[in-house]
């Protein structure tokens, strides 16, 4: 929202007019409702684009013009008949609401801009109709904490697990910001909970094909030898399926690793430097291919496996996913493809819930950026509002 702007305060016998600026609908609810009581109402919704440079780097917003009736005005607007203007949009509708005393403001309130009554005939004439926006239900009518969480993404099993904890009594009868809050503390609780796999010496990246795979190894590999200044390898781990190794081999020359054919090679490589092996993607239908590297695995003495998870998938097939991964008893989880997600409610469960530890969680295309270790952070900036996080 931009800066306060001061303006003497114009108003006739219809009222006093503001404008507005938000990033969206409920945006706009909230603050008219907070900051100018229930005689407010809308004239006028529209969507306006930005400036220049301004126009690419951020979203449309929403200009909202908006009236504060004089005592001589009615509060409430006459159902529209045939000859009058069509029904209010969902904004302006949960604006409609009984006058009460005292509610008028006595200057202008925080983020509001004043304008004339010129100013607002000349932009309410130019709205053609208003933009289409979700409706948003009123702010008294509050819903239930479970609904909330639903509504933002959790799972009903996720809920359910929630609702079973000791403080949930006491966090359902909390306000809407004050539950969210408990409820991510309660996540950095559990999380942090979670007993924790080291890392090997040999480790394999495991996956169907498409999750993100060589891409993954790539910023492994960009992470261990650019910023941890670390000695790496890595290894073609040969199968009955085909895995073409040229762009991996092109970057392996690159960052000057070494990519060795054969396992042989590595039987005299210091402890202290990775070998990461290069398997290639199994069908979620081809039990005997992961079977076969199951034995693959044990006999090459990788135990650090890691499943490679593609979070964009659905929930059904990450399950099947990660069901194969325990078949061949992988002990680590990364995700790929956040990027791609509206936000991070449907990893929770597989955090939790799937016994392995998240190792890094891939976010963009970008090999020696757009991925992070920090996967408590990102995952609760991702699920809950920002202003409920730095409540």
């Amino acid at each position: 929202m931009s800066e306060i702007e001061e303006h003497d305060i114009e108003s006739d016998e219809e009222g006093k007019k503001f404008r507005l600026v938000v990033s969206s609908a409920e945006e706009a609810v909230n603050i008219i409702r907070d900051k100018l009581g229930n005689k407010a109402r809308v004239l006028s919704v529209r969507q306006i684009e930005g400036k220049g440079l301004r126009s690419i780097l951020s979203s449309p917003k929403l200009e909202v013009i908006i009236t504060i009736p004089t005592e001589k005005q009615p509060s409430t607007t006459p159902a529209p008949t045939s000859d009058q203007t069509p029904p209010l949009n969902p904004l302006e509708q949960s604006l409609q609401s009984p006058i009460k005393e005292g509610d008028t403001p006595a200057d202008i309130p925080p983020g509001f801009e004043a304008i004339s009554d010129e100013q607002a005939k000349e932009i309410t004439e130019t709205v053609a109709a208003p933009p289409t926006i979700p409706e948003i239900k009123n702010p008294k009518k509050i819903s239930s904490i479970p609904t909330i969480l639903k509504k933002i993404g959790f799972d009903k099993d996720m809920i359910t697990s929630l609702e079973a904890i000791p403080e949930w009594q006491n966090i359902r009868k909390m306000p809407v910001a004050h539950a969210l809050s408990e409820i991510s503390n309660y996540l950095k609780i559990e999380f942090n909970n979670i007993e924790k796999t080291p890392i090997d010496q040999r480790i394999a990246l495991i996956g169907t094909p498409s999750v993100g795979k060589t891409t993954t190894l790539c910023k492994l590999l960009a992470n261990q030898v650019f910023f941890q200044q670390q000695k790496v390898h890595v290894v073609k781990l040969d199968s009955d399926t085909p895995n073409p190794d040229d762009a991996l081999r092109v970057f392996c020359d690159i960052l000057g690793v070494t990519m060795h054919r054969h396992v042989e090679d590595i039987s005299n490589i210091p402890s202290d430097e990775k070998i990461y092996f290069d398997i290639p993607g199994f069908s979620l239908t081809s039990d005997k291919e992961w079977d076969k590297l199951k034995l693959s695995l044990d006999e090459n003495n990788i135990k650090t496996r890691i499943l490679i998870l593609n979070a964009a998938y659905e929930c059904d097939i990450l399950k099947k996913s990660l069901l194969l991964g325990k078949r061949v008893d992988c002990s680590h989880l990364i995700f790929t493809h956040l990027d791609e997600l509206v936000n991070s409610t449907k990893i929770w469960p597989f955090i939790f819930g799937s016994g392995l530890n998240t190792m890094y969680l891939c976010h963009g295309q970008n090999i020696t950026s757009d991925f992070t270790e920090d996967i408590l952070n990102y995952l609760l900036a991702n699920t809950f509002p920002r202003q409920v996080l730095t409540h």
